[in-house]
Formats: C-alpha cells, sequence, structure tokens
C-alpha cells in the first residue's frame, strides 16, 4: 500500500465496473422475485431466505473487491509461487478431510461454512503461471506454433 492511503483508482475500468454491477443487481432481482410472496409476514432481511443469503455474499464481494484492488500488485508477483504452493497443500488436503456434496469430494467445512478450494486453485494457478512466463529465462520461443 502507497503513503497516500488506498489508491484503487489506478487504472480502474469503470465500464467493467458498471456491467459487473449490473449483473450483480440483475441476478439479484432474479433470486428476489422468485421468492417474493406479496402476503407472507416474514421480514425483507430474514436470512432463511435466499435473497437476503445473496445480499450478503454481495456485501462480502464488494469488501474483498476493495481489499484485492488496494494491495500493491507487485505483491501478488512477490508471493505468487507461495500462494500456489499453498493452495496445492489445500488441495491435497481435501483428499484427507474432504466432504462429499452431490457425489463430489471436493469441499471443506469449516463450520456451517463450506469452501471449494479448487475454486482457488485456478486463480493461484493463472496467478503462478503468469509470474513464470514474465521471467526472463522463460522459453517461450521452444514451444511448437498451434
Amino acid at each position: 500500500m502507497n503513503k497516500q492511503g488506498i489508491n484503487i483508482g489506478n487504472g480502474f475500468d469503470g465500464l467493467t465496473a458498471l456491467v459487473y454491477a449490473g449483473l450483480v443487481i440483475f441476478g439479484w432481482f432474479n433470486i428476489f422475485s422468485v421468492v417474493y410472496d406479496p402476503e407472507s409476514s416474514r421480514s425483507f432481511f430474514d436470512f432463511s431466505l435466499n435473497h437476503t443469503k445473496q445480499l450478503i455474499w454481495i456485501a462480502t464481494s464488494l469488501v474483498l473487491i476493495i481489499f484485492i484492488l488496494s494491495i500493491d500488485y507487485r505483491s501478488y508477483e512477490t508471493f505468487a509461487y507461495l500462494i500456489y504452493g499453498f493452495l496445492i497443500l489445500v488441495l491435497i488436503a481435501v483428499v484427507f478431510v474432504g466432504k462429499e456434496v452431490n457425489g463430489a469430494k471436493a469441499w471443506i467445512a469449516l463450520g456451517s461454512f463450506q469452501l471449494q478450494p479448487a475454486e482457488f486453485g485456478k486463480f493461484a494457478t493463472g496467478l503462478a503461471l503468469a509470474k513464470y512466463l514474465t521471467t526472463p529465462r522463460s522459453k517461450m520461443e521452444k514451444c511448437a506454433p498451434a
């Protein structure tokens, strides 16, 4: 982080953020319209309803987006292999402590919360591959043409 504080405006793509926000709002309205019952006495913020759970995830993702964008990009380059190695260990742990959901043993249960490490593994793989391909010693010219 820089000395001026959190800076997410540098290189920020407003159009992409607007499209993302539109898709999130559209998706939330779809979920809300499926469970809406005008005769129900339930509160709008009843946490047993799907649209309220989705609002919680939307708020959580906004906090994570701001946090991730506030981190200096060079930190990702520095820790790319460490993040990748950690995720490989977590993926191996799924074999031993994983929980089966819908026939797939791909989840780790953390209390009432479940985590699917393969989704984070995709990010870590892309990060490590980008780090490798930007190093001067990687020989991309040896790759066969498509």
